[in-house]
């Protein structure tokens, strides 16, 4: 017998995560300060389950919570945080 996998409900378990998904996805990244890419992402600081949900369906960079605040974007090409 195959037991069925229950499907989550992300806006059951993390009220108003759809609102911040669709703000992310509409909202562009600025070029790269350090090398002008377009290929740069939202960074998210701190890895919780609303985090994780919203950071999987956006392609933010998700990063451990850290003492001192590394940028506000992420470049995918160089790899390096700017502001």
């Amino acid at each position: 017998m195959v037991k069925k996998k229950k499907e989550i409900n992300i806006e059951e378990t993390y009220p108003g995560v759809t609102k911040q998904i669709d703000r992310y996805k509409q909202e562009k990244p600025p070029s790269c300060s350090h090398c002008g890419s377009d290929n740069t992402a939202d960074v998210m600081v701190g890895i919780i389950g609303r985090s994780i949900t919203i950071a999987a369906e956006t392609g933010a960079k998700l990063v451990p919570n850290v003492k001192d605040r590394l940028g506000t974007y992420w470049c995918r090409n160089c790899k390096r945080f700017f502001d």
